[in-house]
């Protein structure tokens, strides 16, 4: 899919939204907070939104309750997010080599003559469909 530009990850849900009725001690910052169902970290990458104009905002929602897990949990998804990903599925012959060399979510280096890989691509092995009859198997192939 189209990469996201930017995560907003919610924390610190308050069940118990008030607005009214709290006591005159209570800090106007601490006010603002009791008055927000959720609080939300946010982090942006501004140059995806440059090279895909329809990418949008991610927004998860967690039990997180500090501002810090929040912020670094919303830099990390962004991480995974931001970066267009694809999805191969590829058919080998297989032999005692292969057979013993593969396993899942090892990584697999991918040269072909199309899709931008003609000096090759690391890519993630996440599913072996063997068909031993043919001795060929298919290869899922994700990054």
């Amino acid at each position: 899919g189209i990469p996201v530009y930017g995560v907003n990850v919610t924390y610190a849900v308050n069940p118990n939204v008030m607005t009214t009725g709290i006591a005159g001690a209570v800090s106007q910052a601490r006010r603002t907070v009791l008055g927000q169902a959720f609080l939300t970290a946010s982090a942006l990458n501004s140059a995806v939104l440059t090279q895909y104009l329809s990418s949008q905002i991610m927004i998860r929602t967690t039990c997180l309750i500090s501002q810090t897990d929040a912020a670094a949990e919303a830099t990390r998804l962004l991480a995974l997010y931001d970066v267009q990903r694809y999805a191969f599925q590829l058919t080998v012959k297989l032999d005692t080599t292969i057979i013993n060399a593969l396993a899942l979510n090892m990584l697999v280096q991918v040269t072909l003559a199309r899709f931008g890989m003609n000096s090759g691509k690391l890519l993630r092995l996440i599913q072996i469909e063997a068909d031993y009859a043919n001795t060929t198997a298919i290869l899922t192939l994700w990054g």
